[in-house]
Parts: structure tokens; C-alpha cells; sequence
């Protein structure tokens, strides 16, 4: 599993910098979307695609050997972001919806954080 987890560690923590890249296009694109006179369909686009990324996203936190805490906030990002797109498609129009806003403002939090944490021990393990 050490060997598993030496090449999974940089790759895992290469792809969490990346996602968290893309939440902040979301957010881009959803305010193009919704005051830029476009409509949201790269805001939707993109985030099926961020959906599906999730997927591998949790398995190589799960192969990377990763401390408890950052496997933690690895894993919440996923069951989060597993739920993120229902709140728009299962409850548009009603009070549910607005969670979508919420959902993001979180999954922000904790994209930042596991990329964060991730370059820091990939720092500490490189020195």
C-alpha cells in the first residue's frame, strides 16, 4: 500500500488544487449566467463534470494514505458535492433550492482547505 500511496499522494493532491480552481469558475460562471446576460449552461456543464471528477477524487484520497483530518475533509467534500446538483434539479423554485448557494459557499471551503492542506504536506514530505 506504500508504494500505492507514493504515486497516489502528488496526483491526488495536483487534482484537489485543480478542483478547487474550479469551484472559483463556477462561481464565475454562475454570475455570468445570471448577470452577464449568458445563460448557465457552462455553469452546468462544468459542474456535472466537477460531479463526476468527485469519483476519483475520493479514491485516490482513499490510496493516497493521507492524515485523518485531510481524509476527513476529503470525504466530506464528496458527499457534499454528490448532493450539490440535486438542490437545483430536484427543488427549483422551492425554499430546498437555495441550498445549491449554501452547498457552494461550503464546498468552496473545504476545496480550499484540502488543497491547501495537501500542498502543505506535500511540502513537508518533499523537504
Amino acid at each position: 500500500m506504500a508504494a500505492v500511496s507514493r504515486y497516489a499522494r502528488p496526483v491526488f493532491i495536483v487534482f484537489a488544487v485543480l478542483y478547487a480552481i474550479g469551484v472559483v469558475v463556477q462561481f464565475f460562471l454562475a454570475g455570468l449566467g445570471l448577470l452577464g446576460g449568458e445563460t448557465m449552461q457552462a455553469h452546468n456543464d462544468l459542474g456535472w463534470m466537477m460531479h463526476t471528477l468527485i469519483i476519483p477524487f475520493l479514491v485516490l484520497a482513499l490510496l493516497s494514505g493521507l492524515p485523518r483530518p485531510l481524509l476527513i475533509m476529503a470525504i466530506a467534500l464528496t458527499v457534499i458535492m454528490l448532493v450539490q446538483p440535486f438542490w437545483v434539479t430536484e427543488f427549483r423554485g422551492e425554499v430546498l433550492g437555495a441550498l445549491h448557494v449554501l452547498g457552494a459557499l461550503i464546498i468552496f471551503g473545504l476545496a480550499r482547505d484540502v488543497a491547501e492542506q495537501g500542498v502543505k504536506l506535500w511540502r513537508g514530505a518533499k523537504a
